[in-house]
């Protein structure tokens, strides 16, 4: 997760917004699976 904050704040710096916001979707996706992950493990 650590290399996609680098490069969402590349693509801030750059002015290419649409790459930026490709990546927060995908930020959202992974915290998405982690949580549920977490969530299965309990059951």
């Amino acid at each position: 997760m650590t290399q996609e904050l680098v490069d969402l704040r590349q693509c801030i710096l750059e002015n290419r917004y649409d790459d930026a916001l490709a990546l927060v979707d995908e930020l959202e996706e992974m915290s998405k699976n982690s949580q549920f992950c977490v969530i299965s493990s309990h059951f």
